[in-house]
């Protein structure tokens, strides 16, 4: 008897044999799956992977500066890219560069760099660095260097500021504009009241651009009344800005000073010779020994340098200091021979034949400061306009 309702193998419509059915295509014709190789998602040496921070980002402070420096990223996949913002108090500033001045309203609030790396898939991920309290504002160095000076005499004069500039010897003309002649300039800060002069109109310096022009030729400036305050002083120090126009034409004598009744020290100068080379001297009253001078390098030419000679008497030593570089200290040896009178004198030549030179701001001192002290003075004397 034949059952109608369960066909024989093969003749069942329902059911097709493999390879026939369309709704389960072979795996060489699912184009859902590609084959290995052919997958553009992968790229067949390792899988995804999210942008990974092996360094953080680093910054520093100085009293001036924020100093950013980059993190280091990786990722296995793709070329990655970072984004670098400023945080400053919890608000996001702006984009991080490798050196940013502080914004006085940033003083003393915490600061970071956030660096945020953007990849393939997944991200972004972020990485910061450490954070950094911003420094308070530096105190003006001008108030630093009257508080050096304050009680212990010594001078600092400023060509920059014109109110201390006159066109006459007698200080009755100031000195209003660039080309103008300098007969006198008084001092800006410190407790000694002299004053640097020329007499002779012919033979006075003029200013620019803030500072004293000398022309080689003729011009000579100096104070030239009995400078008391170098009078048996236990040290000294010159400190200047100077730039050269040329060499090969002279010494240029930036400062001298003779001083007395210690029976040690006679002279004490800072000279720019003929070569440029910063030949500043000692004399002591000793017949064997009389001069000394720490070794020292040449002055470039046009380029404003910073010149520092400071003398210990009490240790007998001499440092000369070339654009903020220490020669090292020198021993002056011997016995002094006898006192000197007490005349003691003072005076900056650049003359004729000399060196035609631009001097800057100058700082006199009739004792040795300390090693901070120095770097006070040098920074502003150096200070930018």
């Amino acid at each position: 008897m034949t059952d109608n309702r369960f066909p024989a193998p093969g003749q069942d419509t329902r059911f097709p044999g493999p390879g026939q059915d369309a709704r389960f295509p072979s795996p060489t014709q699912d184009t859902r799956f590609p084959a290995p190789g052919t997958d553009t998602r992968f790229d067949g040496s390792a899988p995804l992977d999210p942008p990974v921070n092996v360094t953080p980002p680093g910054l520093s402070a100085s009293p001036t500066t924020l100093t950013y420096t980059p993190g280091v990223w990786t990722s296995v996949a793709q070329p990655i890219s970072v984004v670098a913002t400023l945080w400053v108090d919890g608000t996001e500033i702006g984009p991080a560069t490798p050196s940013m001045p502080i914004d006085d309203a940033w003083r003393t609030e915490l600061a970071f760099v956030r660096e945020t790396a953007i990849g393939p898939n997944p991200g972004p991920v972020i990485a910061d660095s450490g954070p950094v309290t911003v420094p308070a504002a530096p105190p003006d160095l001008g108030a630093q260097v009257q508080a050096i000076l304050a009680g212990r005499g010594g001078m600092a004069f400023d060509p920059r500021d014109k109110s201390t500039l006159f066109q006459d010897a007698a200080g009755t003309t100031p000195v209003t504009a660039d080309g103008q002649p300098i007969g006198r300039l008084v001092r800006k800060y410190g407790d000694t009241a002299e004053a640097f002069t020329q007499a002779t109109a012919a033979n006075r310096p003029v200013l620019l651009n803030g500072e004293i022009v000398f022309d080689g030729v003729s011009d000579t400036f100096g104070v030239f009344t009995d400078l008391g305050f170098f009078a048996d002083v236990a040290g000294a120090l010159w400190c200047y800005k100077i730039t050269l126009d040329a060499v090969g034409r002279g010494n240029a004598r930036i400062t001298q000073a003779t001083t007395g009744t210690n029976g040690v020290v006679e002279r004490f100068s800072t000279i720019i010779e003929v070569s440029g080379n910063t030949a500043n001297i000692c004399r002591k009253q000793d017949a064997s020994n009389p001069f000394h001078r720490p070794a020292s390098g040449n002055v470039p030419v046009a380029t404003p340098s910073v010149v520092s000679f400071i003398g210990d008497f009490v240790n007998d030593t001499l440092e000369n200091r070339l654009r903020g570089v220490s020669s090292g200290k020198v021993a002056m040896t011997g016995t002094p021979v006898g006192n000197m009178p007490n005349t003691p004198s003072l005076n900056i030549q650049l003359g004729v034949a000399l060196q035609a030179c631009k001097l800057g701001r100058l700082v006199m001192l009739p004792f040795t400061p300390t090693p901070a002290e120095i770097l006070t003075l040098e920074a502003w004397v150096n200070e930018a306009a």
